[in-house]
């Protein structure tokens, strides 16, 4: 167990339940009964020490906050922040159970749940909409939970209130999870925020597709789908997922970047698995032939995103460590960097096996001004593309040629929003570029912060054929250190036939790989 939630729980004379028995469908569905299966009890993370938020809109009887008596929800401390009685309700009991409940949820270790009226958290309880002032700063909380939709019948309100959220998000680095509204019509709180995580149902019975409304004109929603048939029990789901991994970068003492707001939300998405149970296959509608063949300009599927959440595989790319710009990874990971405008940053990986599947996804935050009350604002434009490494140089995987063994999307192109996303199969083994470049910084900004994640089934490893020295690329030093190697030399990486004997047909091997 782990010692966040034990002390509390104690405290209260309370224990968690062990893991085992049948797993609900929708824990299942979501690849949570994969990762116990994988990591062990022990290891197995459930979001403590990380404190969440719950926001809801207020029943008839004005009531918000989730029964402290249910079975499931006895064991957090509920903070009210928007006032009222103790009094529970149905609803944010329902969502509470799905989010961090004992045995249904997936942040079952939480000691903490901060609740807000949707009114009061917009308004005077944080985010203070209906005034010039600030959006308040809540360090303590860092996964917030909005299982409800709405509006202010104001257009500028509207507006602003996602605006603000915005801001917040990129200001404090919190994690935000929004459901989309149950049916067909788009309700412009909170779907037009950027830097959240935009949630849909599983049976693809929610207000997706191109986006017609605010500041979000043009943009796919949702970003991921949630296990649950209702959005509300399907953003909690995908709350707690996110607190499990906010939990797993803690506990690793990875860098503060790792439980960013990008790089959770590029973890989550990048772990999806590609199925659309809305009765058609997913897409993000790549070209399928001419010179373009591979390139997709939607990013994104029209009905769920970049797939079902699968915590399994998220949790995969976060332990998979963090690389940096120009580094050598495996076929799996994440990378937060910054890309000045009219750069290029990349990461390469090796794969020894063919890739079924590669999910590839790159995310950055819109970035808001409190000037003109909030009004002005920009999203960067970052290209993403998966090119091949020939020697020290790279070949494009788009066309009908070079895509012969390839299928999807090998490069991502959307001209609005604020993703990128890859989707692979039938990668050869090989050696591979990820390239995500800057076109344009937006506003007064000259680069952007982006968070790389990918994900792969194939094996892999971090060596380059030809590079003996491991620097990441191959070069005349390698050249040197093979000359130098010359003769019976069976340590040397130079043997590259594995004969015992660095010699002419090593050389030849290597000046086949090498481009000067």
């Amino acid at each position: 167990m782990h010692h966040h939630a034990i002390g509390l729980l104690t405290a209260l004379g309370l224990s968690l339940p062990a893991f085992g028995g049948d797993l609900p469908g929708y824990l299942v569905n979501c690849g949570w009964g994969d990762l116990l299966d994988r990591v062990g009890e022990a290891d197995m993370p459930d979001g403590s020490g990380v404190v969440l938020a719950q926001i809801e809109a207020p029943d008839g009887n004005g009531y918000y906050v989730p029964n402290a008596n249910h079975e499931e929800l006895s064991h957090p401390l509920y903070i009210r922040r928007s006032g009222g009685t103790g009094n529970p309700s149905s609803h944010a009991t329902l969502v509470g159970r799905r989010f961090y409940g004992l045995t249904e949820g997936l942040a079952r270790g939480v000691d903490y749940v901060y609740c807000f009226t949707a009114t009061g958290w917009a308004t005077a309880n944080f985010l203070h909409t209906d005034t010039s002032a600030a959006p308040d700063s809540i360090p303590i909380i860092k996964v917030w939970n909005h299982s409800w939709v709405g509006s202010f019948g104001n257009t500028t309100y509207d507006l602003r209130c996602n605006r603000k959220l915005d801001f917040a998000i990129d200001r404090d680095d919190d994690v935000v999870c929004v459901g989309l509204n149950n049916g067909p019509e788009q309700m412009q709180l909170l779907g037009d925020a950027f830097n959240t995580i935009a949630v849909g149902r599983r049976d693809g019975d929610h207000s997706g597709g191109f986006w017609t409304t605010g500041d979000s004109a043009g943009r796919v929603r949702p970003d991921l789908v949630g296990p649950l048939y209702t959005v509300s029990e399907s953003t909690g789901i995908v709350s707690g997922a996110a607190a499990m991994l906010v939990q797993t970068a803690q506990d690793a003492g990875m860098e503060e970047a790792a439980a960013s707001s990008e790089v959770i939300k590029a973890a989550l998405m990048a772990g999806c698995v590609h199925q659309n149970t809305s009765g058609t296959p997913w897409s993000n509608a790549p070209e399928t032939a001419g010179p373009d063949r591979g390139l997709s300009t939607q990013a994104l599927d029209l009905n769920c995103g970049a797939g079902h959440l699968n915590i399994n595989r998220s949790h995969m790319v976060m332990t998979a460590g963090q690389s940096s710009d120009g580094d050598m990874a495996l076929p799996t990971g994440w990378m937060m960097t910054e890309v000045p405008e009219g750069d290029v940053a990349t990461v390469r990986f090796t794969t020894t096996s063919v890739a079924d599947t590669l999910n590839v996804v790159a995310v950055w935050n819109r970035t808001v001004t409190a000037a003109n009350q909030y009004g002005t604002w920009w999203v960067a434009d970052i290209d993403l593309e998966l090119r091949l490494v020939d020697g020290n140089a790279t070949v494009s995987l788009l066309g009908d040629d070079a895509m012969e063994w390839v299928e999807g999307n090998v490069a991502s192109r959307s001209a609005v929003g604020n993703a990128e996303h890859l989707h692979i199969s039938g990668l050869e083994p090989g050696t591979y570029e990820l390239q995500v470049q800057s076109l344009d910084a937006g506003g007064s900004d000259n680069s952007t912060e982006v968070a790389l994640a990918w994900w792969s089934d194939a094996e892999g490893d971090v060596s380059v054929p030809g590079d003996f020295n491991g620097d990441g690329v191959i070069d005349v030093s390698d050249l040197l250190m093979l000359l130098a190697d010359w003769g019976p030399n069976p340590d040397s990486p130079a043997d590259l036939d594995g004969n015992g004997m660095v010699n002419v047909d090593d050389l030849l091997a290597f000046l086949s790989i090498w481009i000067p």
